[in-house]
């Protein structure tokens, strides 16, 4: 299983904060995106990936629609977090439910 955070600069609180929803944290693959590069707005989603978490801060337009896009597409759920802790962590505990339940 694989979740991708797109945006952001120093996000190893958020990566541990998924890897610990899960009862088996080597199950869990985290894929960060900066999404600072103009060549991140062109990448693929990869299939495997099971939720995208937006850290809305310094990204770029085409780049969200893109992943946005990609993520109608894969019928994978999309969350919109802030950069601060609490931000972030509630948005997190939502998205247990729906993925880990």
């Amino acid at each position: 299983m694989s979740v991708l955070i797109v945006g952001g600069d120093r996000v190893e609180a958020i990566r541990q904060a998924l890897i610990k929803m899960t009862s088996d944290s080597g199950s869990l693959r985290v894929e960060h995106w900066p999404g600072r590069k103009a060549a991140d707005a062109r990448r693929s989603v990869s299939p495997g990936t099971r939720a995208i978490v937006f850290v809305c801060r310094h990204l770029s337009h085409p780049l969200m629609l893109n992943v946005r896009r990609q993520a109608d597409s894969l019928g994978v759920p999309v969350v919109y977090c802030r950069r601060t802790a609490p931000g972030w962590q509630a948005e997190l505990e939502g998205l247990r439910g729906r993925l880990f339940s």
